[in-house]
């Protein structure tokens, strides 16, 4: 999240998914919309957003977009969308696979948190990954790399809003994933984290997923 990923914020909604059409699936939502907690938030409107993907034999493409309409009331009362779109794709050949995906947004900012705060309002941001794996028998090895990133923005004291900063996060990533069963997955991860506003790390992740 914030480093090539936009959180998905799974807020009750109303989803469609369209039948399998040749390859082509679309789906159509409308979500509780976010309410940034920094002001007094009016959202009249759902959150909405669209999807449509491509699968073949061995690839996956993707496109979507959503749109939020957000109003900040009281004496500096002022309106914002939060918006943007994303495209993708996945190549499996043999036991190589490659996932890449790029997404650009106005009204969240670098940390790809979607209502974080009204000073994000006109900010524009991109997040982007790329991940490659092997898999080999129940072993999955892998590296991924993704940026999130945000121009800045001058302050506009008309309406209470303080200056953005240009920001840059950006993630490292080697895993191996191994499956000791259908249902249980062991995991670990070696990252390096660096950030313009956050604290640089490395960490080594050693954990399990059992899902039921």
């Amino acid at each position: 999240i914030g480093t090539g990923y936009v959180y998905a914020n799974f807020n009750p909604q109303i989803k469609f998914t369209s039948n399998d059409m040749n390859g082509f699936v679309y789906k159509l939502a409308l979500i509780n919309p976010e309410e940034p907690q920094d002001a007094s938030i009016e959202t009249s409107m759902p959150r909405f957003e669209g999807q449509v993907t491509y699968s073949g034999e061995s690839f996956r493409v993707w496109t979507g977009a959503f749109q939020q309409a957000v109003s900040v009331t009281g004496v500096q009362a002022f309106d914002y969308d939060m918006q943007g779109f994303d495209v993708g794709a996945h190549i499996q050949v043999n036991g190589f696979g490659l996932t890449v995906n790029y997404t650009d947004t106005t009204g969240i900012g670098a940390d790809g948190l979607y209502g974080g705060s009204i000073n994000d309002a006109d900010v524009d941001a991109t997040q982007w990954f790329f991940e490659a794996d092997y898999t080999l028998d129940k072993t999955r090895f892998g590296i991924s790399y993704g940026e999130g990133s945000q121009d800045s923005r001058a302050a506009d004291a008309a309406i209470g809003l303080g200056s953005a900063a240009e920001v840059d996060n950006e993630l490292t990533m080697l895993f191996v994933h191994h499956q000791l069963s259908k249902q249980f997955r062991l995991v670990g991860e070696l990252q390096d984290y660096q950030s313009d506003v956050q604290n640089d790390y490395n960490a080594i992740i050693l954990g399990f997923q059992f899902d039921f």
